[in-house]
């Protein structure tokens, strides 16, 4: 009994350890580098939350002080939509766009950074994108 009751409490720590997250946390695990804003940020696990009406904070899982708050603004989409990150992808560079979390037909959008921009205007052929990459939701554990 002593070993299952041990073992349900390390179950229960290792699960709030990685991130503490509540209610309206999304929970992501980043595969590639990415910008937000002006910052670069590497790949791993972050939660975005809420932080305030038109911001949203971006923290690194077990990264310390490592978390930025973004301003944002809404669009209207789908509430059948999956949680999602969509980062706008152009040759070796991601750039964060868009939140979406399941439910709500409210999504954040994240403005067009100045390096997006730069990035944009060195495109001669005016292209969109390369590729629009949607990262979903780290199934909580």
């Amino acid at each position: 009994m002593k070993k299952l009751l041990g073992a349900v409490v390390c179950a229960l720590l290792a699960g709030l350890s990685f991130g503490q997250t509540k209610p309206g946390d999304v929970v992501l695990d980043i595969p590639f580098a990415f910008a937000v804003g002006s910052q670069q940020m590497d790949g791993g696990r972050y939660i975005v939350s809420p932080a305030a009406e038109g911001i949203v904070r971006i923290a690194l899982v077990g990264g310390g002080d490592r978390q930025l708050n973004v301003p944002v603004h809404s669009v209207q989409g789908s509430e059948n939509s999956p949680t999602r990150a969509v980062f706008r992808c152009y040759e070796n560079s991601c750039f964060i766009s868009q939140l979406w979390i399941t439910g709500t037909s409210q999504g954040r959008q994240f403005y067009v950074s100045q390096a997006e921009k730069e990035t944009m205007a060195r495109r001669t052929n005016g292209d969109p994108p390369r590729n629009e990459v949607s990262v979903l939701q780290t199934p909580r554990r």
